[in-house]
């Protein structure tokens, strides 16, 4: 069962100066498909979206590096070695510290995409799991 999802769309990380990111527009997600790309596995949701837009458009993506963790893939951008894509929250210091760009995709599925928190339907929390997902909760939608 999802509990209150929040809004969390997706965003292409890129140094600073990259040509894609001079002028802030939105951009297609084929925009970024001769690039090399982290990428989360094919069964994480975030890789689902990107897939989705992927077939759906007739084109893919260049992943030079798989991983699950959104540190590897931020050092990966920060390096100059390509583009991320994850949600603004998963990358929150290195844009406050101009590190990073963070190009909104302009894909209709990746521009609403969301963020659920998870709890099998119908069990019962026990208080303190209650009152850490309220908490998330509360901060997946402070970070929209």
């Amino acid at each position: 069962m999802s509990r209150r999802p929040a809004p969390q769309p997706l965003a292409a990380l890129l140094p600073p100066g990259h040509a894609l990111a001079e002028d802030g527009a939105p951009r297609p997600l084929r925009a970024f498909a001769t690039l090399p790309a982290a990428l989360p596995p094919e069964d994480h949701g975030v890789r689902r979206l990107l897939a989705r837009v992927e077939a759906d458009e007739g084109f893919r993506l260049s992943p030079r590096l798989e991983t699950e963790a959104f540190e590897l893939q931020r050092r990966f951008v920060r390096a100059g070695l390509g583009v991320a894509f994850l949600p603004g929250f998963a990358a929150l210091e290195e844009l406050r510290a101009g590190q990073f760009v963070a190009v909104p995709l302009a894909d209709p599925l990746l521009r609403h995409a969301t963020a659920h928190l998870l709890a099998r339907a119908g069990r019962r929390l026990p208080d303190a799991v209650e009152r850490l997902a309220g908490w998330l909760e509360g901060r997946l939608a402070a970070l929209s």
